[in-house]
């Protein structure tokens, strides 16, 4: 309730910029709804939202751009299919992937065996025009895409790691510790 609470005030003065921090912390399915909706019509009436969040897969719904500040300063800041897309990687199933891996090999596509399929560094166009000259059906076809906290872990691998000195607690810090 504090969160819904919190979002309502804010909107109060009719900003023209949102900035929410943890927005979704402590909510409940219904309440984590309610916040997507009241940040969503904000943001189609024009409004500018900056959220910030370690719930990632929350976000990834609720985000078209993701701009990842560490330390004070941008390390990214790209639409959010694009962050999701995997390094131009495709993933491609037929009826027949021995076949197909031999006509994307003869046009210089190297494509590796998944157990999802086929998965290939190049453009899904690409993959469906061999296919297609190989007479070769596709059952599967897409952008191979990552979750939005692996992005981010990526991004700021070894940032956040302990320092190596010990903090040794007296044992009247252990009883303010628990």
């Amino acid at each position: 309730m504090r969160q819904r609470l919190a979002l309502a005030i804010a909107l109060l003065g009719d900003p023209r910029y949102l900035v929410l921090d943890e927005p979704l912390n402590g909510l409940d399915t219904e309440g984590v709804g309610w916040v997507r909706g009241v940040v969503t019509d904000f943001a189609a009436r024009g409004g500018g939202v900056l959220l910030s969040s370690h719930l990632m897969a929350e976000v990834a719904g609720l985000v078209d751009r993701v701009v990842l500040i560490d330390r004070g300063r941008v390390v990214e800041d790209r639409p959010l299919d694009e962050v999701l897309r995997e390094d131009g990687l495709t993933l491609c199933r037929s009826l027949d992937d021995v076949r197909l891996a031999g006509a994307l090999a003869r046009a210089g596509v190297h494509a590796v065996p998944d157990t999802a399929g086929l998965v290939c560094r190049c453009d899904p166009v690409d993959v469906g025009r061999v296919a297609a000259a190989e007479g070769v059906v596709l059952v599967e076809l897409r952008p191979v895409v990552r979750e939005l906290a692996d992005f981010v872990l990526e991004r700021t691998r070894g940032e956040f790691r302990a320092g190596k000195r010990a903090v040794r607690l007296t044992p009247a810090d252990e009883g303010r510790a628990g």
